[in-house]
């Protein structure tokens, strides 16, 4: 049959154990949103070069719909001079080429305008992702796992104190010819050893 100082060495040895496993999940977490963080300062440059392509490939397409308009515009000005229309003379071209002019400023315009807005929306994304990246950030750095081993053993601490106050109060400590004090103490000393070597490692990297 255990005796209570077995009982309290045991849950003190439990209570490492799951002060350990705190401080690991917590310690998993923070890499895990860091990782996450990385992973979304990527995919924001990548939203940011995509948005600086959808520029160039406007410019470009805006470029060749203007180069379409003036060989529209020079084959139109052969046309009427094939056809014997003094091409030179003033107001003899003003119709065909206002109508093309207008048809092509209007198109490179469109064209622009939409990669302009294209651009936009990639770029807000890229924001968000960066945003949502910094958010991980903060979120990594509140995380402890010092703090979660800590916080965890205390926790502990206060149970074992407890068990032992109720076995005290029930006759189970002391009294009663009862002489476990000493191996009571040495299995304490033992556990606070437990937890001290798991704290060097927790915070030499080890956890």
């Amino acid at each position: 049959m255990c005796g209570p100082a077995a009982i309290l060495g045991a849950k003190a040895v439990v209570g490492v154990g799951k002060a350990v496993g705190a401080a690991k999940r917590a310690g998993a977490q923070k890499r895990a949103l860091r990782l996450q963080a990385q992973i979304n300062d990527i995919n924001a440059d990548s939203l940011e070069a995509q948005a600086g392509r959808e520029t160039a490939i406007g410019r470009t397409n805006a470029s060749l719909r203007k180069t379409q308009g003036e060989l529209q515009m020079a084959a139109e000005t052969a046309n009427a001079a094939g056809r014997g229309m003094d091409v030179n003379a003033e107001g003899t071209m003003d119709s065909i080429t206002g109508t093309i002019d207008w048809s092509t400023a209007t198109d490179v315009e469109s064209i622009m305008q939409q990669a302009r807005w294209e651009a936009l929306g990639i770029r807000a994304r890229a924001g968000n992702t960066r945003t949502e990246a910094a958010g991980q950030r903060a979120q990594a750095a509140a995380i402890s796992p010092t703090m979660s081993f800590l916080g965890s053993a205390i926790g502990s601490a206060i149970n074992i104190a407890g068990s032992a106050y109720n076995m005290k109060q029930a006759g189970g400590l002391g009294g009663g010819g009862f002489k476990a004090p000493k191996s009571f103490l040495r299995s304490v000393d033992n556990n606070m050893n437990l937890v001290n070597q798991n704290m060097n490692r927790m915070l030499s990297g080890g956890i």
